[in-house]
């Protein structure tokens, strides 16, 4: 089939295609000129794939593209595609096929930015997504999602988030920056994602990696992860919010749940206002972690069952940080395989915790272990400055749980130093250098102290998780729109 330049329109608007003949789509190029104004019929590119380049200027969507096609823009960053209601770019992808969308700015004020269908091979680069409803880019079942050199944002900023009245509608505000579920392989490259109002980045169910970029300025989580293998690297989380009108909305710099295993690499996140890190019933590996200034304690772990050799939670490598987070450093609460070597848990300031039945005691503990089920090993950390205690152990562990500490120092203005209670003994050869003063205080401890109990507030994914994202009970429809699931409240996403 070949378009012929059309006539120029009453309104002055001209619309070009020039579509080569081709057999499968992969010899065939459109070219399309945007106006000042938005393009009316603007094509896609066919069924049987082939090329669509847009020109300077602004395009009406959604745009369609096949299987195997690409659309991208002429001059990268000079073609804008827009739509107000479902998706503005619906990508189909099939097996063996990569489809490929570069160099557009793409602006959405009604369902999902991009929808990506189909169990074949997406390609993302060199994008600028902008949401003022809705979601930025979603994804279901692809084989690889990999996405490059791009920015997700939404509209929400600060000073509004104090005005935001929780459960948050996806019909009225953007909720989601990124989520890809149930897909073989995902490769994010410099991706940023900020002002959203529920969830920066999903990954559920799904395999991949994130190197470099930034989730900053969101509500709610910056990055949830549930289910799958996820190593990030070089990414900053910061400035995380959290809901503070209707429902009580919680923040979280990272979530993994769901049997998730999750691996970071000099991750720096700082500054949220909640928990830095949430895992659940999941293992994670983080080395060069920088995690601090959150106003709730910094990496919380939950019944994640786990031994040294194969461990719930690794903490190491030269330069990890978890300071001055409020609560405490690290909290271990019914779990084990716990590794913690070369890193600072310092500095940590008074938050008020529940502690069960006790109900909400102040703590700042560097860190907290407490019902321990399995192996703990702590080597060449230090424990300084700590406002309650530098080290509390509770509860006596499972049997055939090996506990060891090895060049351990323990040192500051805190209360207490090492202590262990409610049947944890504390070894006399363990290799823990201590104050003075920390130590005398330590041996004549008599008292009870109040040890955190399981939060009960992780986020969930709704019937995402259980029932998928697109069609159906998800929530967006197959043609991008977003449905009533697509809200976010208490307890997360589909309230």
């Amino acid at each position: 089939m070949r378009y012929l330049p059309a006539a120029f329109i009453v309104v002055s608007l001209a619309v070009v295609f020039a579509m080569s003949p081709g057999c499968g789509g992969s010899d065939s190029d459109t070219s399309d000129a945007g106006g000042t104004e938005p393009d009316a019929g603007t094509a896609d590119t066919g069924p049987g794939g082939g090329t669509v380049t847009l020109e300077d200027g602004t395009h009406q969507g959604p745009m369609t593209v096949a299987a195997g096609g690409t659309l991208k823009a002429a001059n990268p960053g000079g073609a804008t595609v827009e739509n107000d209601k479902g998706a503005v770019i619906i990508v189909e992808t099939a097996p063996g096929k990569t489809t490929t969308v570069s160099g557009l700015k793409v602006k959405s004020a009604g369902g999902a930015a991009i929808l990506v269908k189909g169990s074949g091979d997406f390609t993302g680069d060199n994008l600028d997504v902008a949401c003022t409803k809705g979601l930025g880019i979603a994804a279901e079942g692809a084989a690889n999602f990999a996405l490059s050199s791009t920015s997700i944002s939404g509209n929400i900023t600060p000073d509004q988030i104090p005005n935001l009245y929780f459960p948050l509608k996806g019909t009225e505000y953007p909720i989601i920056g990124t989520i890809v579920s149930k897909t073989t392989k995902v490769t994010l490259t410099d991706v940023t994602v900020t002002g959203f109002g529920g969830f920066g980045a999903v990954f559920v169910a799904s395999n991949g990696s994130w190197d470099r970029g930034a989730v900053t300025g969101n509500v709610g989580v910056g990055i949830m992860q549930s289910g799958g293998t996820l190593n990030v690297s070089d990414v900053k989380i910061d400035g995380t919010q959290a809901g503070e009108r209707g429902m009580a909305i919680f923040s979280y710099g990272m979530v993994a749940a769901n049997k998730a295993a999750l691996s970071t690499d000099h991750v720096e996140i700082a500054d949220n206002k909640g928990f830095g890190i949430l895992q659940e019933d999941s293992s994670s590996s983080h080395d060069g972690l920088k995690l601090n200034r959150n106003t709730e304690v910094g990496l919380w772990v939950q019944k994640s069952p786990g031994t040294v050799s194969a461990p719930s939670l690794v903490v190491k490598g030269e330069g990890s940080e978890l300071n001055e987070n409020k609560g405490g450093g690290i909290f271990a609460i019914e779990s084990g395989g716990i590794d913690i070597s070369a890193a600072s848990l310092s500095r940590a300031v008074v938050k008020k915790i529940t502690a069960g039945e006790t109900g909400l005691v102040e703590m700042a503990d560097g860190l907290q272990v407490s019902n321990l089920t399995g192996d703990l090993k702590v080597n060449n950390a230090s424990f300084a400055d700590n406002t309650r205690i530098g080290v509390l152990l509770s509860g006596t562990p499972a049997p055939g749980a090996n506990v060891t500490f090895d060049g351990v120092t323990i040192s500051g203005a805190s209360q207490y130093g090492l202590l262990g209670v409610e049947g944890f003994t504390v070894g006399a050869g363990w290799g823990v250098t201590k104050d003075p003063s920390l130590a005398e205080v330590d041996t004549n401890f008599t008292g009870t102290l109040g040890v955190a109990s399981a939060t009960s507030k992780v986020p969930s994914l709704g019937k995402v998780e259980s029932s998928g994202l697109i069609g159906g009970s998800g929530i967006v429809s197959e043609s991008g729109d977003v449905t009533q699931a697509a809200s976010v409240g208490e307890h997360g996403l589909g309230e």
